[in-house]
């Protein structure tokens, strides 16, 4: 789940926890998108720019303490991007190795604006794009 920090979330953390522990859930992982430098993938509704990941952390962390008396466990993660060009890919990369994160959820956001263009400039088309994909 995301916080409010990515733009197109709504509620409190806490809340999020309150309603675990209504439902008998004892595990919440709270994953907003991390941030990406380049303006398709961080303009306002998609994701916090790089001056409010301290205060991602912050939020989770002081969330964790609050659910904790509920008997719900909140974990720390953060949805990070599968992107086909690695220099835009790099500071991701600095981000993931700088934090401590309980999870990373790998997404491919191919709606966005960014990803389309590169699609399109690169002329990678079906077949190539489940190689690319899946490769191993």
């Amino acid at each position: 789940m995301h916080t409010t920090l990515c733009g197109h979330a709504v509620g409190e953390t806490i809340e999020y926890a309150m309603m675990a522990a209504e439902r008998g859930i004892d595990l919440i992982t709270i994953t907003c998108h991390i941030p990406m430098r380049w303006e398709a993938f961080g303009q306002a509704g998609i994701r916090m720019p790089l001056e409010e990941l301290d205060d991602y952390m912050a939020v989770v962390k002081n969330t964790a303490e609050q659910a904790k008396p509920l008997g719900v466990e909140v974990l720390c993660g953060i949805e990070a991007e599968v992107y086909p060009d690695e220099v835009e890919l790099e500071p991701m990369d600095e981000i993931l190795a700088k934090y401590d994160f309980d999870f990373v959820l790998g997404s491919l956001h191919a709606q966005c604006r960014s990803y389309i263009e590169w699609l399109a400039k690169n002329k990678v088309k079906g077949d190539a794009i489940t190689a690319f994909l899946f490769k191993g």
